[in-house]
């Protein structure tokens, strides 16, 4: 039976936040802050509701039409609905609500928030399959399923990109892989993480800031075109203040690895991943810099090994983890570290907020917030946080 709600505001993971009249949180997806909506339960747990929006009776100015016909299918995008302002604007709140409620922090201080276009910034894609007779179709899958949803464009994507998902299409591919991992370069130049689609093998570049960094379509590089080199300002900015040592953990191909080596003296990178690690390395020597030391394991491992030998002669230590965050172990190793600097680059508040409470409780004071909008019409969310110790 639909009821009406009133929406309080988003939450990490886009869906709206109201009350019902017996006081039990109901989380309803597809709602603009203040708006007034009727919706009907769909799972009922003992201390909170989720239910299904049916009707917007009085609609928040936020609200506008989506412009992708394949908005609230195909699983890409959760507030593509709201204008980019109000998208810009839950976000930090997103940030500053994880920090109260997981971290225990009053942090009362205006979160700013890095934008950029809204359209057109992702340079990496991973496109699903699905076999159609003698071909495939190409898209991606619907919202919690393995459902594959077919699109003929996704305004996300950088114009190459699209054009590629269009080539795909168009030429009838058969059914040869579920996935497929393209990236795109400057130049517009665009690689396959396989050659079974036609599609050219090997690594793109990209010029950020003063170097010059190489990957392929399976490593993990920053997707928004547009803010990659502002997220390298706000984690390694110009004023910041060089030393002997500094320690990059989860450093990836090295997007900040290599600015840090341009301000100390030493820097350890940490990366596990073989394929990241492989062009790492490339980039260090392409980009001439030889003050950094890299190791080819887990932090965990790392942070065993080093710990006690680095203990106490660390300047700065910055972390860029997994969307989980830090593991209990790299957390105990880097307090025993005891980094006189950390930075903390993260893609999801709630873990940076449970770190940052550990931090604080081991004498770290938290210094700055930012926020950057990394991924447009959808609920996720970069943050970088800065700590200094005592």
């Amino acid at each position: 039976m639909p009821f009406e709600l009133t929406i309080e505001r988003l939450v990490y993971g886009g869906d709206g936040i109201a009350r019902d009249a017996d006081g039990r949180t109901v989380f309803v997806p597809g709602v603009a802050a203040g708006e007034r909506v009727s919706v009907e339960i769909v799972e009922e747990k003992p201390n909170f509701a989720r239910a299904r929006l049916v009707e917007i009776l009085e609609p928040s100015s936020s609200r506008r039409v989506a412009p992708c016909p394949h908005f609230g299918v195909c699983g890409g995008c959760q507030v593509q609905y709201l204008d980019y302002a109000e998208q810009a604007r839950v976000k930090a709140e997103f940030v500053r609500e994880a920090l109260t409620r997981v971290g225990r922090i009053a942090w009362e201080t205006p979160i700013p928030i890095v934008t950029a276009d809204e359209w057109g910034y992702r340079n990496r894609v991973q496109f699903k399959f699905a076999p159609d007779g003698d071909s495939a179709k190409v898209g991606f899958y619907v919202a919690g399923s393995n459902d594959l949803r077919e699109v003929e464009s996704c305004p996300l994507l950088v114009p190459p990109l699209d054009a590629a998902l269009a080539k795909l299409k168009a030429d009838g591919q058969p059914f040869r892989s579920k996935t497929l991992d393209l990236a795109c370069g400057d130049g517009d130049a665009v690689v396959a993480s396989d050659d079974r689609f036609g599609l050219p093998v090997g690594a793109v570049s990209r010029r950020i800031g003063d170097f010059t960094y190489r990957h392929d379509a399976k490593c993990f590089f920053q997707v928004n075109r547009f803010l990659a080199e502002a997220l390298v300002q706000e984690a390694v900015p110009d004023n910041l203040a060089g030393g002997r040592t500094a320690v990059d953990l989860y450093a990836g191909v090295g997007l900040f690895t290599l600015p840090l080596a341009r301000r100390f003296d030493r820097v350890h990178a940490v990366e596990e991943a073989p394929s990241s690690g492989k062009f790492a390395l490339e980039n260090l020597s392409a980009n001439r810099i030889e003050n950094v030391t890299y190791a080819a394991r887990s932090c965990e491992r790392w942070l065993r090994e080093a710990g006690l030998k680095l203990a106490g002669k660390v300047d700065f230590l910055l972390v860029d983890p997994p969307r989980a965050g830090l593991t209990n172990a790299v957390r105990a190793g880097v307090a025993e570290l005891k980094p006189r600097r950390l930075t903390y680059v993260s893609c999801d508040p709630t873990t940076l907020a449970r770190d940052a409470k550990f931090f604080i409780e081991k004498g770290y004071r938290l210094e700055t917030v930012t926020a950057l909008d990394l991924f447009p019409q959808t609920f996720h969310v970069e943050t970088v946080a800065t700590f200094s110790l005592g």
